[in-house]
């Protein structure tokens, strides 16, 4: 079989993108003759054609050859309108990201989200679904997708190198927050609440903030910035941008509490990223994170900055225990464990997530779509 794999963009520091790349190394590696297509691409080595819309994807030669296209979709982009009103035998796969809903972002961007689901619609008849999440999963089918065609298939995290909790010292205790600075993310949420765990705890803390610049809202980013300095958070709290895959390795290996007060995740690779690293993840439950989270975090009603402020409380106090011989006991929502057995908890979920694992999910869901008659 020939596929051809597009994406929107397939850009550094991006799930989607990374989901894309994963798609096209399972399948070449299985054997099968891949193509990528995109607006933008900044992996040369991947070899992906760049198409400026519709209309030059649907002339391109290797596109006209694919026998199944696999789209990943996560937000409206032109080359999609050719995949939406596609003629031939090829098998469309719709690989579903999600797509972060009106009322989570800025007004200024509601109208893309509008574009978008309306977009999603067009391709709800396509021959199977691969969602990354039982949420996203959901969301499929309440659009009108056929439950029959979906099949949920995670995204591949490989990285950071496995560390683990029990391994990592104690003070201050580290805080981090991965993910794009915009309104859906909650970071304003973060900030009110680290102001309000300084002020109701003692044990000593900092936070790192590594948010991708060129995904982020600027007004947002700006206004988040601005909470930092007037609240005198300034020494606790340290935006480091969009860092490079090694800078972002030891800031989750130095990170005991992984910050993600989301209003909106559709999978969340950095609580599976967390969870390799040694992370406790702490956050909103929001559609697919206790999901992500699988018991080995706590997850509080969405909002509840005083509620988010208590759980990253009671697990500082566990990690910092004022009698230095007791046994650290995590108070975790699948109930309480120490930093070994989370460790050891966390280390088997996440084998879930493996490369080779999603590869061969997608090798085999690959493998059972029908055929098509190759009559062009």
């Amino acid at each position: 079989m020939r596929i051809a794999v597009v994406a929107s963009v397939i850009a550094r520091h991006d799930a989607i993108s990374m989901a894309a790349r994963d798609t096209a190394r399972a399948l070449r590696e299985a054997g099968f003759a891949v193509d990528l297509f995109t607006l933008r691409s900044d992996f040369p080595e991947l070899g992906a054609h760049r198409v400026r819309d519709g209309a030059a994807l649907g002339a391109h030669r290797a596109y006209r050859a694919a026998d199944a296209v696999v789209c990943h979709f996560g937000v409206f982009s032109p080359i999609f309108e050719e995949i939406a009103t596609r003629r031939g035998p090829a098998r469309l796969v719709l690989r579903f990201h999600n797509v972060t809903p009106p009322e989570h972002v800025p007004p200024a961007q509601r109208a893309l989200v509008e574009r978008s689901l309306r977009q999603l619609d067009t391709l709800l008849g396509a021959d199977a679904f691969w969602a990354d999440s039982p949420t996203n999963a959901e969301v499929l089918t309440a659009r009108g997708a056929d439950r029959r065609k979906i099949e949920v298939i995670p995204l591949a995290v490989d990285r950071p190198a496995p560390a683990t909790l029990e391994g990592k010292l104690t003070s201050p205790v580290r805080l981090l927050f991965v993910g794009r600075l915009v309104p859906s993310k909650g970071v304003l949420d973060l900030i009110e609440t680290v102001d309000l765990v300084r002020a109701q705890g003692a044990v000593p803390f900092r936070l790192d903030i590594a948010g991708n610049e060129d995904f982020s809202d600027p007004a947002y980013a700006a206004e988040a910035r601005a909470a930092v300095a007037t609240r005198g958070l300034s020494e606790i709290v340290t935006f480091r941008g969009a860092v490079e895959d090694a800078e972002l390795e030891a800031l989750y290996r130095g990170a005991h509490l992984l910050l993600i007060p989301s209003y909106h995740e559709g999978f969340c690779r950095p609580v599976i990223e967390g969870l390799r690293a040694g992370c406790v993840p702490v956050g909103y439950a929001a559609y697919n994170l206790p999901h992500a989270a699988h018991g080995l975090g706590r997850m509080v009603r969405v909002g509840d900055r005083e509620a988010l402020a208590s759980a990253c409380l009671d697990l500082m106090s566990a990690l910092a225990p004022r009698d230095a011989s007791a046994d650290p006991v995590l108070p975790l929502d699948a109930g309480p464990l120490s930093p070994s057995a989370f460790d050891a908890a966390a280390r088997s979920y996440v084998q879930e997530f493996g490369f080779e694992r999603v590869a061969a999910q997608t090798v085999q869901a690959v493998s059972e779509l029908e055929q098509p008659h190759r009559g062009r």
